[in-house]
């Protein structure tokens, strides 16, 4: 991920990517900074905040890069509920595809999920470039489109019928023994 994310910052001469987590030592940003090479000057990191603090921190970010193999859930789902998109690989295994789910239930699929390490640098790329209108477009609304989707809407009452009926074919199983 780091190699893709070097040459999108050599395509995006203004652009920096900024990491937050809460396990930002000494020694792991010097090994980040040091994976980043001629770019290290444009990497920014930041430690675990509340909540709140968290989600307006989304106003100073103009797109997500997902990593890879493991992609974001809960990371893609908080960007996109700021307005963020997230730039996602699909990938074959279930953990590599939550992000382009959540990227496809909201319409975004094909500015956002990637199906090769070139067209997730190319679709990064695009989007903080020659595409910040569409950029801008996504970012209007994507909150209302999440919303409106399978991701939030309906959620709850489908998982309900499903733990209703997992429970009516247990109940049944033992009724017949």
């Amino acid at each position: 991920a780091i190699d893709a994310w070097k040459e999108i910052l050599a395509r995006v001469p203004n652009g920096f990517i900024h990491f937050k987590s809460g396990d930002f030592s000494p020694s792991r940003r010097s090994w980040v900074a040091d994976a980043f090479g001629e770019y290290r000057n444009r990497i920014l990191f930041d430690f675990n905040t509340s909540h709140r603090e968290h989600m307006l921190w989304y106003q100073d970010v103009d797109l997500a890069l997902d990593t890879w193999p493991q992609c974001g859930g809960v990371s893609t789902l908080e960007a996109l509920d700021r307005g963020v998109v997230t730039v996602t690989w699909l990938g074959e295994r279930r953990n590599q595809r939550s992000s382009g789910s959540f990227m496809t239930l909201v319409g975004f699929a094909d500015d956002c999920v990637a199906h090769s390490r070139q067209d997730y640098i190319e679709k990064a790329v695009a989007l903080v470039t020659t595409k910040r209108d569409r950029l801008a477009e996504m970012r209007a609304c994507g909150q209302q489109r999440m919303q409106e989707s399978p991701i939030i809407k309906g959620y709850v009452g489908a998982v309900e019928n499903a733990y209703r009926s997992l429970w009516r074919e247990w109940c049944q199983k033992q009724s017949n023994e």
